[in-house]
């Protein structure tokens, strides 16, 4: 046997070797998604409450605009994302910082452990906003 021969099964026995390498990923890849799907769609919590259909952004402004009260949804630093039109005459918000401390305090809190806070605080209100 020539050494060219051997050079042309080398490179063949290579060619299938990087063919079977890549079916091989394409289809671990492929049962990976289909198996994350699946442990996905039994979770009601990875799903919107708008419905699958629904443009969540949009959704999402609507219901907290109709909220009855003042609502600041603030990033875990502190930075404020969202306010209503309710929560302007309280003065709590300057540009995307919170004004009061004793409110970021139980922001801190809430976002240091994860847990819900419930107090009563006193908030001057600006009746001409």
């Amino acid at each position: 046997m020539d050494i060219w021969q051997i050079v042309v099964i080398v490179v063949l026995a290579a060619l299938i070797l990087v063919w079977v390498a890549v079916i091989a990923y394409n289809k671990g890849r492929v049962s990976g998604r289909l198996a994350a799907e699946q442990d996905l769609s039994g979770d009601e919590d990875t799903h919107s409450l708008f419905g699958d259909d629904a443009p969540v952004r949009p959704t999402e402004r609507r219901l907290i605009e109709v909220l009855p009260e003042a609502l600041i949804v603030t990033d875990r630093n502190g930075l404020v994302q969202y306010s209503s039109p309710g929560s302007v005459p309280f003065g709590l918000v300057s540009g995307d910082r919170l004004n009061s401390r004793e409110v970021e305090d139980i922001l801190t809190q809430a976002a240091a452990d994860g847990g819900m806070r419930e107090r009563e605080v006193q908030l001057p209100v600006n009746r001409n906003s």
